[in-house]
């Protein structure tokens, strides 16, 4: 099935609303972004509610990315970056709790916000059920295998432009799943 988005030419500005109850200013994303990151949360289990997740990159798509877990019933949502701005915004969007990995250790704050987890031989590992890297650098990829608990997801919808190093003998105790997603292949963007 093809679905099809009507898009305006040229620059679209940032969508700002606020709301009247609280005075909470809140982004959301364009439409094309929404697009991309509504299927890349499809891709990485969007439809499992109550899991623990862990969102490394907070720019367009892993806000997009954040908003849809919670909205599907996540039990929390970490954002994860090295820029403030962007991780103020992150809270501003309803992330529960913000990592910036520049500063702090990202093994010991997920383990401290989303408990203990091990993988099948009982090496301790962070209770984080979902990494999604929407970040694209190396260094996300071997954070989140390292502390990947049995049976833990990692999602890539990042573009890697380098190749990346992945220890799978490191990994089978861990039996994590790895998904990567695309985008949007079943969505036609016209302009106007």
């Amino acid at each position: 099935m093809v679905l099809a988005e009507r898009v305006p030419r040229g620059p679209q500005p940032e969508l700002l609303s606020v709301d009247a109850n609280t005075g909470q200013r809140r982004h959301r994303v364009r439409a094309v972004t929404g697009i991309v990151e509504a299927h890349d949360r499809d891709r990485v289990g969007n439809r499992q509610a109550d899991l623990a997740k862990a969102v490394f990159g907070a720019g367009p798509i892993g806000l997009g990315a954040a908003i849809g877990f919670k909205l599907s019933g996540a039990s929390h949502v970490t954002v994860i970056d090295i820029q403030p701005s962007r991780l103020e915004k992150a809270l501003a969007i309803g992330a529960d709790s913000v990592i910036n990995s520049a500063e702090e250790d990202v093994a010991e704050r997920l383990t401290e916000l989303h408990g203990k987890g091990a993988t099948a031989f009982g090496k301790p590992r962070a209770g984080t059920d979902v990494y999604l890297d929407a970040a694209g650098a190396p260094a996300v990829i071997a954070t989140a295998l390292a502390n990947a608990k049995h049976n833990a997801t990692l999602g890539i919808v990042a573009v890697h432009k380098q190749p990346v190093e992945v220890p799978f003998g490191d990994l089978l105790d861990s039996e994590v799943n790895i998904v990567l997603s695309m985008g949007y292949p079943k969505v036609v963007v016209t302009f106007d």
